[in-house]
């Protein structure tokens, strides 16, 4: 790969179709653990929202290194949220249900975390490295 960034929407483009696919992933693998009986089915909605938190934030984690900062992050959070109300709640004629606000909470929440850990922080202490190698360098 080369050295240049590439644009910010397809950066969030490629995050959101990797959280959509580990969703996706996820979601198989739960649905095949419940109909095997391991796991049972009121134990479904919590892992469908604990995979959805993470499926958020493994998407957000690359989204927030992009042009974006931190704010590709909730970029594709919002995104990823907006894609499972039209996929998932959009169909249903009674609106969507407490579950479904909390699980569209754990998505925001994956993608705030995920944006807290690509804040400014890393990239100051960077900084700090170069220069002092620079410094080490020129002595």
């Amino acid at each position: 790969m080369s050295g240049k960034k590439k644009p910010a929407g397809k950066q969030i483009a490629l995050c959101l179709l990797l959280t959509a696919a580990v969703d996706g992933l996820g979601v198989l693998l739960v649905t095949l653990l419940a109909v095997k009986g391991i796991v049972g089915e009121d134990r479904v909605p919590q892992a469908l929202g604990a995979l959805a938190f993470c499926a958020a934030f493994a998407g957000g984690l690359p989204a927030g290194k992009g042009r974006l900062g931190p704010g590709g992050s909730l970029l594709n959070a919002g995104a990823f949220a907006l894609l499972l109300i039209l996929l998932c709640f959009g169909g249903w004629g009674e609106g969507i249900a407490v579950r479904g606000l909390i699980l569209l909470a754990l998505i925001l929440l994956g993608g705030l975390l995920a944006a807290l850990l690509c804040g400014k922080v890393g990239k100051r202490s960077n900084k700090r490295l170069v220069k002092s190698y620079k410094k080490l360098r020129s002595v």
